[in-house]
Parts: C-alpha cells; sequence; structure tokens
C-alpha cells in the first residue's frame, strides 16, 4: 500500500503555510492520534481545521497522507464499507483528493507521488504512470518520483509476466531500472533506490530459473551499497526475506558500523541459518548474542537447534564423528529450551501439516535418544515432552518420556508417562516391566500392582516368544522383557528394592 521506503526519501511533512498556528497545532494533534492507531481521527481533527480545503497544496498533501493512512488501516481492519470492489473506489477517492492537491500553488513532487500511489493502490497502473511522469515533468530531478516511477514500472512488468507477456514484462523491468539507476544518482545518500533495484534484479533472476549467478550478487551488491548509504533505510525483515541467506553481507555492514544492534544480529543469524551448507559459527555466534541481550526471546532457540542440527548432519557425512556429536549435544540443548517455552503452540502448528508432525516427532525421538546418551537426560525429558504432545497416541513415545523422566530423577512424572503408555499398550510385556519399575524401585510403593504387572509381562512375554513369528528388534526387545521381569519379580517377591 503506502510505499514506506519510497517515502523515506524526503521528510513526510511538507511546508505549512505561515504564520498558521491553529493548523499547525492540528496537525500535531493528528500525528499523535496517528501514532496511536486512531487515524479516522486523525483525518476528522484535520478537517475540522480545514486542512482538506487549504489553499495550499503542500498544506493538502500532508491531509492527504493521513487520508490514505485511514485508507489502508480501514482495508487491512476489514471495514465492510472498503471491502472488496469498494476497497478500489476508496482509493480512487484518494487519487481525485491529491489530483486537486497537485493543481495548487506549493504542491510539491511529494503530491504527485501520493497521488500516483492511490492510483497504483487502485490497480489502475496507467494512470498511475501518468501520474508519476507528470509530477517529474515539473520535478525532474526528484528522485522520490523516479522511485515512484520504477515501482509502477515493476508492478506493469509482473502484471505483463502473468499472462505470458514476456517481451513487454522485459521492457517494464528495463524501464523500471532505468528509474531506480536515476533515483540512485539523485539521492546518492539514500537507500530505497538500491533496495528497490535489488528487489527488481532478485524478480527477474527468480523469474529465469534463479541460475544467474552474476545477477545474484549484484543484487546482494546493491543491497550492500544501501546499507553503506543508511542503515537505517533498511528494512531488515524485508532484506532477509528478499536474499535468504545472502543477506549476511548487508547485515554485516550495519553491524560494523553498530555491533549491538539485536535486530540485524537476529537477522543475520538467521541468513546463517538459511546458508547452504549452514553457517553454524555465524549462526551460534550471532543468535547467542540475541539470548545473552534478552534471554526471553527464546525462538532464537529453535533456529540454534535446527542449525546444531544440520551443522551435525553435515559432520556425520564428513565422518567427523566427535565434532557430530558436539554439534548434536549442542541441537538438544537448544531444542530442550525452545521446546519447553514453545512445545505446546509448535505441535499444534505440526499437527495441521500433511503428515500430521510425524517426521518431526520422529526427528526429535533420535534427538532425545542422544541427549541422554550424552548424559542429559533432563534434555531428553523436555523434548519427548514435544513429541508426547505431537503423536499422544504414540505409547512407546510416552515409554521412552518416562525412562527419560525416570533417569532425570523425576519419579511422579515418569509414573504417570508409564502408566499413560501403559494404558496404550496394555499387552507390551516391555511396557508392562517398567510400568511395574517405577513402583517397585523408585515410589516403593504399590507393590500388589507391581506384582501383578511382572506376573503378566513375564506371561506376555513367553507366550509371544512360544508363538513364534517374532524377528530381529522385536525378538530381542521381548525377550529382554521376559528377563528383566522375571528378574524383578524375585527381586520384590524377598522385599528388594535396590535396583540393579
Amino acid at each position: 500500500m503506502i510505499p514506506h521506503l519510497a517515502t523515506a526519501l524526503l521528510s513526510l511533512g511538507a511546508l505549512l503555510a505561515p504564520q498558521d498556528p491553529a493548523l499547525d497545532k492540528a496537525f500535531v494533534q493528528a500525528d499523535n492520534y496517528a501514532k496511536a492507531g486512531k487515524h479516522e481521527a486523525a483525518v476528522a481533527g484535520l478537517r475540522g481545521a480545514g486542512a482538506d480545503t487549504h489553499k495550499d497544496g503542500a498544506v493538502r498533501t500532508r491531509f492527504g497522507t493521513y487520508l490514505m493512512r485511514w485508507t489502508e488501516a480501514r482495508i487491512q481492519a476489514g471495514d465492510p464499507e472498503v471491502a472488496g470492489l469498494a476497497a478500489v473506489d476508496a482509493w480512487f477517492e484518494v487519487a481525485d483528493f491529491f489530483a486537486g492537491a497537485v493543481k495548487l500553488p506549493g504542491a510539491t513532487d511529494e503530491s504527485f507521488e501520493h497521488w500516483s500511489e492511490a492510483l497504483l493502490n487502485a490497480n489502475d497502473l496507467g494512470a498511475s504512470l501518468a501520474a508519476a511522469d507528470e509530477g517529474l515533468a515539473q520535478h525532474k530531478d526528484s528522485a522520490r518520483l523516479l522511485l515512484q516511477r520504477g515501482r509502477v514500472l515493476m508492478a506493469e512488468a509482473r502484471k505483463a509476466a502473468e499472462v505470458g507477456g514476456e517481451e513487454d514484462a522485459a521492457k517494464a523491468y528495463a524501464a523500471a531500472e532505468k528509474a531506480f539507476r536515476q533515483a540512485m544518482e539523485k539521492a546518492p545518500k539514500n537507500a530505497a533506490p538500491c533496495v528497490r533495484l535489488g528487489e527488481l534484479k532478485i524478480t527477474v533472476w527468480a523469474a529465469a530459473g534463479a541460475t544467474d549467478a552474476a545477477m545474484r550478487q549484484e543484487a546482494v551488491g546493491l543491497y550492500v551499497e544501501a546499507a553503506r548509504r543508511d542503515p537505517a533505510g533498511l528494512d531488515l525483515g524485508l532484506t532477509y526475506a528478499w536474499l535468504q541467506g545472502d543477506a549476511r553481507a548487508p547485515l554485516t555492514v550495519i553491524l560494523e558500523k553498530d555491533p549491538k544492534n539485536l535486530d540485524a544480529l537476529w537477522f543475520r543469524g538467521l541468513a546463517s541459518w538459511a546458508s547452504v551448507p549452514v553457517d553454524w559459527p555465524g549462526l551460534r555466534d550471532d543468535l547467542m548474542k540475541v539470548l545473552e541481550a534478552n534471554p526471553g526471546f527464546v525462538d532464537a532457540n529453535f533456529y540454534l537447534g535446527d542449525g546444531a542440527m544440520k551443522r551435525g548432519a553435515e559432520l556425520v557425512a564428513q565422518e567427523k564423528t566427535a565434532d557430530a556429536d558436539d554439534a548434536y549435544a549442542a541441537a538438544a540443548r537448544f531444542w530442550a529450551a525452545y521446546l519447553e517455552a514453545r512445545g505446546s503452540v509448535y505441535a499444534t502448528s505440526l499437527r495441521q501439516g500433511a503428515d500430521g508432525g510425524a517426521d518431526m516427532a520422529q526427528r526429535m525421538t533420535w534427538l532425545a535418544g542422544r541427549a541422554y546418551g550424552f548424559g542429559q537426560a533432563g534434555q531428553a525429558a523436555a523434548i519427548m515432552s514435544f513429541v508426547v504432545q505431537l503423536t499422544p497416541e504414540d505409547g512407546f513415545a510416552w515409554q521412552n518420556f518416562a525412562f527419560f523422566h525416570r533417569d532425570a530423577g523425576n519419579a511422579e512424572k515418569a509414573r504417570e508417562a508409564y502408566a499413560k503408555a501403559y494404558e496404550l499398550l496394555p499387552d507390551d510385556p516391555q511396557v508392562m516391566n517398567d510400568y511395574a519399575v517405577i513402583h517397585h524401585y523408585y515410589l516403593k510403593d504399590e507393590d500388589e500392582l507391581a506384582l501383578d504387572l511382572y506376573r503378566r509381562a513375564i506371561a506376555r512375554a513367553q507366550a509371544m516368544l512360544d508363538g513364534g513369528g517374532l524377528t530381529g528388534d522385536d525378538r530381542d526387545r521381548i525377550s529382554i522383557a521376559l528377563r528383566d521381569a522375571t528378574n524383578n519379580l524375585k527381586k520384590l517377591e524377598a522385599g528388594n528394592r535396590r535396583n540393579g
């Protein structure tokens, strides 16, 4: 909608008519309303002060910016009066207002820019381009109007490409590039023209199959130039969205000037995560700084955990086992921290996916096992807590969850998890044995329940083994359950509560 990058070229406020303190006061009040999201009140107040009918084009233009904001806010909020085609009509009304403003004394290049932008929002690309060109006829050195012209041409190029008009799209992209380069020359300290041209290059690169490495690097260079010109003029989130892993280059320029910029550290960390292969040292260093400054920003742990997992897989492929173990240990630590804070919400999100979260459940079950192997039963339990939320009907997941809690010293939580596993797998000998063990050796209660579980585990395991049909791991697991249940039963009958 409203071109935030474009309007960054010049100050939003145009000059007011001299010696008009009442109107000046009305604009101050309108600005306060706008900051509070009360756009309708801002517009109403300025109308009451006569800004919408003022004879000075600059005053009319400044009023029009509030009108644009209110229109945009109404559409975004779903106001039924500006829904569907009515939204187009609303933008045409704004455009008509600016069409009048540009004819008044004191009208500036900003007046023409907003006129063009309102028409662009109404999807009248021809009229939008004509408005920008009319403004350039009067303000030929205006960087903001050159930038606006390029934006409209970009929209024309995309529209032509959507209907297979490759030749028309190429011409529009070329004209847009020319406008952006002219804007870069006219405004050598501003980032916006560089960013827009960078977006154009990425768009063309992607449309051509994402194979032109030189064009990709040219786009990255344009973002770097934008960062050098004006770090504050670069939207860091959009920079990452457009460049992904390549966003490290412009973000590094910003961090060289401002090493404690947490937003830049965050997005450079994400860029390191998005790189192929993952830049694990960069990801780790940047997001750890973010966490040190703001421990409550737990989402950093997601990217740290996932990045460490990726790094571990790369090291395994390189047969660097010890280094891979270090990476997986880090992955377990970060995933445990993230899942303790966000596990429930994340599980709900994953269950909406095509596989219901099955792949992630498998990955996290594996990681929990690695964490346990590294001597971190607490981390393993935290990870498995997420797995059982993701797959609540998986009895073996509950059994693993219980086991990790047991070895982490959380006997009561282990009992609850074993009870759930037994509820889901009432005929499994291993589950019966393990459920009895938590009462026998750890809680030291419910002896009759434990005795019954051991006896039924023995009978069931023996029947399964005698019946045949078990192979490989399944036969080994049931054989171990039979052995353990037999030994544990003898100990409990003898009053022996020493496990081991």
